[in-house]
């Protein structure tokens, strides 16, 4: 069965998970919530893959928004001034690994119960 085939294929939750996803992202930029400066400032790589993660969340890719999400906020700290403690930095990346690994098995658990 192709994908658009589905019960569930639904193209239209893709674009509002878009549309709000950008809506938030023009209110960081436009309210200067992470106080970086300039529109042109808040076009990086780390908040692509931000971006990318909360419309991961609200299409309900709940394993990949999570990887997505604390990968960007990891590498975006630095960009705001942000310094991370050393035990945290020491600790954060296998809790993000032990953190995905609970969110793909979850997942798993409640897509077997949904076709159940």
């Amino acid at each position: 069965m192709r994908k658009r085939d589905h019960p569930d294929h639904n193209p239209v939750l893709g674009i509002g998970a878009f549309l709000i996803a950008f809506g938030l992202f023009m209110a960081v930029i436009m309210l200067d919530l992470l106080k970086l400066g300039d529109a042109g400032d808040y076009i990086m790589w780390q908040t692509l893959v931000l971006f990318i993660g909360v419309i991961s969340l609200f299409k309900g890719k709940i394993v990949s928004a999570i990887i997505l999400l604390l990968t960007g906020t990891y590498f975006l700290l630095p960009e705001l001034n942000i310094e991370i403690p050393e035990f945290i930095d020491t600790i954060y990346w296998p809790t993000a690994i032990v953190i995905a690994g609970l969110a793909f098995i979850i997942s798993g658990i409640f897509r077997r119960t949904r076709k159940l």
